[in-house]
């Protein structure tokens, strides 16, 4: 996707502007940045048919398109919520309790899982 079909496509799905977006199910995008073309790996790209929106293949390209006049991409870095526990074992999470009961629990277990996994690696390798 080209930059500007993702701000056309951010347009038409919030004219607001004031969502949030998330890549995936969530992950919050943490900042976007214009990068070289080989940066941090090829761009792997979905070769889609235009009419049926169906996969015809994948393109891995050592160089962009040659109507394309630049050398760089758009990346959209993520940083996700394990990476935040990581980073921070001792972050506050908070979890809205408009939340069903069943889907907090599951973020809790999760949560629960890295904190402990994060504050192993701390402790250098070691259990608590």
């Amino acid at each position: 996707m080209k930059t500007k079909e993702l701000i056309e496509q951010l347009f038409i799905a919030d004219p607001i502007g004031d969502a949030e977006v998330v890549i995936g199910s969530g992950t919050d995008i943490w900042f976007v940045e214009r990068q070289e073309w080989y940066y941090n790996g090829y761009p792997e790209l979905i070769d889609w048919d235009e009419k049926t929106f169906d996969v015809k293949g994948v393109k891995i390209l050592s160089e962009p398109d040659a109507n394309i006049n630049h050398r760089n991409k758009v990346s959209l870095c993520e940083f996700d919520v394990e990476e935040a526990i990581y980073d921070d074992p001792k972050i506050k999470i908070t979890i809205d309790k408009r939340i069903n009961k069943a889907h907090r629990d599951r973020y809790k277990r999760r949560f629960f899982k890295v904190r402990r996994q994060a504050r192993e690696l701390e402790a250098g390798g070691e259990k608590e």
